[in-house]
């Protein structure tokens, strides 16, 4: 008995696990750091599903017969599977003769799982990281000076700790003499650390409501690992971008707008715009080369004393203790502080005497770039754009085209960069595969019911099992999130293994195979092959919730940010699993598979049956 019990699950069982096999395959195609967290994962899952499968067949059978073979057969159901039961004899029977009622049960599900359309593009793939060392990176007008951004770091770092739950507070202007940051003293980061006792969401709102009060001061408020994160993900924001290289800046310009304009005239392109560069007051000295001559004095000498007295001269080197500090010849605060004082910067002439710095140059305020893009040795400008309404391939064939007729000066030239967007491309491979996968389901599901139409519809019915993990997601951060994910796979496995179960166990009695206990009509053999299967169905769903509510209830804490998503999906969307086994599953059978359980059979409902199945 036990035999024949094994041979009746192994293949459903077998179906059901290449099929989950099937069903993670769009999710090893993540790209960029979210396929870092989301391989490990699902090679985790992968190992977990082949694992329980094989205990199934192989490790609870031979269990089975260790540890139950002299226990009584008939055992008596404990009070909550009795009542559990006794609600699906009062419900179940209740649908089966109401199909619209199942059918509305069913509209409601699929506008359940129509949740999920707002939230395919407004949230992140990679969890927030609960750190404690929060980043706030600060930044003011571009010309702002060191003094004050020193006066107003100082500020605000004082407000910070007097916040309940911060415990220290840091703060550095500009950027060290070989950082990677391309910034001016007009930026900064504060680093704000949460004590352990402090609850992280409160203090992190704190935080952000005190930097709020600075007006003109920009922020993003974040976990330093989180910005690494971002930064390693960073895509850019437009699906077009020509690149324009040159020299000169202001040529440089000139040619991206024209390349613009190019762009703005194919069919296709919406909101073509030319990078916005930076710009902050910058002093030039233009040396007079007239002047400079009848004062004897060579150009080369005026920008140096210039440098020299504004920028400082490196002159040597002080060892003391193994530390190395620099020697620096500068000029005096008073000759520097202002304009006017620079215009009169006395420059040595060969004659022995001096002139001031307006004789023999033009000394002005004028804006000038923060930041020079280049590749090698020419600047770059980008060029971006939208596409809408084409195909994005005929969009950039379009613009190649365009873009090689445009005649440039030399040195000057524009190239297409449509490699700059791999998301597209991996989006169009993701989507493929998800295709690939989901015939190649469908397929397995005919060949474990040899039905088209009831494979059809468990091919079908099994998205609905989600439905109620796709409301839940909102809850913790959107179904995009790689914890969301996984969490909607869990569940699916259930599903498809137990609605597996469930059919093979209609089908054989429709095929007249032992159906003695049942009853004479289909109905009634429906129902109870499905009452059979409420007990273990239940048993599964509590076990799994049981499982993971410890992480729905603590939140999304340190170490946590893929198990919460996880876990609130996952409870979400076993309720939905349960019911639409238990209680649609049936009705919609009842109602759409073929008689006989077999494609193109029409057979006609058995009237008796010979011996029970459990299924």
């Amino acid at each position: 008995m036990l035999v024949e019990a094994v041979l009746e699950t192994r293949g459903p069982l077998a179906y059901a696990t290449l099929i989950l096999l099937l069903a993670v395959l769009p999710v090893l195609l993540l790209t960029g750091v979210a396929s870092s967290f989301a391989r490990p994962l699902i090679a985790s899952y992968l190992l977990a599903i082949l694992a329980s499968a094989a205990v199934a067949l192989i490790v609870t059978p031979a269990l089975a017969v260790l540890l139950l073979s002299g226990s009584p057969r008939e055992r008596r159901p404990s009070p909550l599977l009795r009542r559990a039961q006794r609600g699906f004899d009062r419900i179940a029977p209740w649908l089966t003769r109401r199909p619209r009622r199942v059918l509305a049960a069913v509209g409601v599900l699929v506008l359940a799982g129509l949740a999920v359309v707002p939230q395919l593009g407004s949230h992140r793939v990679l969890p927030a990281l609960q750190d404690r060392d929060l980043l706030v990176q600060i930044s003011s007008a571009p010309g702002t000076s060191l003094s004050e951004m020193n006066r107003i770091t100082a500020a605000a770092g004082r407000e910070l700790r007097g916040l309940t739950g911060v415990s220290d507070v840091n703060v550095h202007v500009g950027r060290a003499l070989t950082s990677d940051q391309a910034v001016n003293v007009n930026s900064g980061e504060m680093w704000v650390r949460v004590a352990p006792s402090a609850d992280l969401r409160t203090t992190t709102a704190a935080v952000e409501r005190v930097v709020d009060g600075y007006p003109g001061l920009r922020h993003t408020l974040s976990t330093y690992p989180d910005d690494r994160l971002r930064a390693a993900e960073a895509t850019p924001a437009h699906p077009l971008v020509v690149r324009v290289y040159g020299q000169d800046l202001q040529l440089l310009r000139t040619q991206a707008e024209q390349v613009r304009r190019v762009l703005s005239t194919v069919d296709g392109v919406r909101n073509a715009k030319t990078q916005t560069v930076i710009e902050e007051p910058t002093l030039q000295i233009q040396v007079d080369l007239t002047a400079a001559e009848r004062y004897g004095i060579r150009p080369g000498d005026v920008r140096r004393a210039a440098a020299t007295l504004l920028s400082g001269l490196p002159v040597g080197s002080l060892y003391e203790q193994q530390k190395i500090f620099d020697v620096v010849v500068w000029g005096a605060p008073a000759t520097r502080h202002s304009l006017a004082s620079v215009r009169d910067l006395l420059i040595d002439t060969a004659d022995g005497g001096q002139v001031r710095l307006h004789d023999v140059a033009d000394v002005r305020l004028a804006p000038y770039p923060t930041v020079i893009t280049h590749n090698d040795v020419s600047r770059s400008l980008d060029v971006s754009a939208d596409i809408g309404g084409r195909n994005l391939g005929a969009v950039l064939r379009d613009v190649r085209n365009r873009v090689e007729a445009m005649s440039f000066p030399l040195e000057y030239h524009a190239e297409v960069l449509a490699d700059l967007n791999p998301q597209h491309g991996s989006l169009r491979r993701t989507l493929a595969v998800a295709l690939a996968a989901a015939v190649a389901i469908l397929l397995l599901l005919q060949a474990a019911t040899s039905s088209w139409r009831t494979a059809l519809l468990l091919f079908l019915t099994l998205p609905l099992a989600g439905a109620g993990g796709v409301l839940t997601a909102y809850l913790a951060g959107g179904i995009r999130s790689l914890g969301a994910m996984l969490g909607l796979l869990a569940v699916l496995g259930i599903a498809v293994r137990g609605n597996l179960l469930l059919v093979r166990g209609y089908q054989r009695l429709d095929e007249g195979a032992e159906n003695d206990e049942y009853g004479g009509s289909r109905r009634e053999l429906v129902l109870g092959v499905t009452r059979d299967r409420v007990p273990p169905t239940l048993l599964t769903a509590l076990a799994t919730a049981a499982a993971v509510l410890p992480f729905a209830v603590t939140g999304s804490v340190a170490g946590a940010e893929i198990l919460h998503p996880l876990a609130v999906v996952a409870l979400g969307a076993l309720v939905t699993s349960t019911l639409l086994t238990l209680l649609v599953l049936p009705a919609l059978y009842l109602r759409f598979a073929d008689a006989a359980g077999r494609a193109g059979s029409a057979a006609p409902e058995p009237a008796a049956a010979a011996e029970p199945s459990t299924g």
